[in-house]
């Protein structure tokens, strides 16, 4: 009985933590809610995604817009349908969608009595849903490829980087070979659809895209990645010393928290898998940590908040939490082994 109780309190203190990181993780987007709505604005990221999905289905421009599109053609089959509608109801479906998409990818992923709430109210997951970007598309994706839907890691291609450092996911030869042919299948349709020259306009708005990166100056406010806060050199550090904690324990959230410091670019609504990472690394191994862990897994959680004092901040955070993370105690059936290519 006393063994019960003594569970029951560890729940609950877990718990009142993370409901605590989740009401203050909250403070920012709603800000910019209200700000945006006082200011009547409403311009979204999402206009991007629906005006190029517009021009692709009018034949007007699809990599010309004043507001850049940067995913390459075969995006375009998942952005489509909701630009079907108009812009308004196309960015609510879109947001609705992908928050239930998420919900379901990570929902085999959570502990018994872990709240399914906290999984979609991180502050990557609420700045995602403010821009109206693809993260939670992404993250969901993401999620199903480390459960061995190696179909979710050609549909991350949507995403190249983010498609090419899910590989770790891949368990197989077989599973490798399965998703470079899915992955090209959906390029060729791409080319049937659209024609070929798409692709030869979305390789020159790829360089102007990798132009912009530490330079432009939103993402000098938003950035996540060593690239934006620390250049070159820096992003190579960190890379490095990411690759090598991961090598140490390869898992869907490991692998999320380093692909944000290997990553060309990350910005902070490109956080949800990560933040939920730390959420249930807090969750399931409370009484084991100690302060100063807890604190690496909050501070990571609470990132894509800290990243407006500072994007130099956060690739050093996220490396503490990842150093937290490989040395937490492996979790089948998440763990993966490296690809056998």
């Amino acid at each position: 009985m006393a063994g019960k109780s003594s569970s029951n309190i560890r729940i609950v203190s877990a718990k009142n933590f993370i409901a605590g990181l989740c009401a203050v993780a909250a403070v920012v987007p709603v800000i910019l809610t209200l700000m945006r709505f006082w200011a009547g604005g409403t311009s979204s990221d999402f206009w991007s995604l629906w005006a190029a999905s517009r021009g692709a289905l009018e034949g007007g421009p699809v990599y010309t817009l004043p507001q850049a599109f940067p995913y390459p053609p075969h995006s375009l089959f998942l952005f489509i349908p909701f630009s079907l509608t108009s812009f308004g109801l196309g960015l609510i479906l879109f947001n609705v969608a992908g928050t239930a998409f998420f919900a379901c990818a990570a929902k085999p992923y959570l502990p018994k009595g872990f709240p399914l709430v906290f999984a979609v109210c991180s502050p990557a997951t609420l700045l995602c849903l403010f821009f109206g970007q693809t993260s939670l598309v992404v993250g969901g994706l993401w999620l199903c490829a480390f459960r061995g839907r190696w179909a979710a890691v050609s549909a991350l291609t949507f995403k190249p980087h983010m498609g090419l450092l899910s590989v770790f996911a891949l368990k197989n030869r077989a599973d490798v070979w399965r998703t470079a042919a899915l992955a090209l299948l959906l390029i060729a349709a791409s080319m049937i659809a659209f024609g070929f020259h798409i692709w030869v306009d979305f390789a020159n708005a790829l360089t102007a895209h990798a132009d912009r990166i530490g330079v432009r100056k939103r993402w000098l406010v938003l950035g996540v990645g060593p690239a934006i806060g620390y250049g070159l050199w820096g992003w190579a550090l960190f890379a490095v010393a990411a690759a090598y904690l991961l090598s140490r324990q390869i898992n869907a959230f490991t692998a999320a928290t380093a692909a944000l410091l290997i990553s060309p670019y990350a910005l902070h609504y490109d956080m949800p898998v990560a933040c939920l990472g730390f959420l249930l690394g807090i969750y399931s191994h409370w009484e084991t940590l100690g302060t100063f862990q807890r604190a690496a897994l909050a501070a990571g959680f609470l990132s894509p908040i800290i990243v407006y004092l500072g994007t130099w901040w956060i690739p050093p955070i996220l490396l503490w939490a990842l150093l937290v993370q490989v040395r937490l105690p492996a979790s089948t059936p998440n763990s993966v082994e490296p690809a056998t290519v």
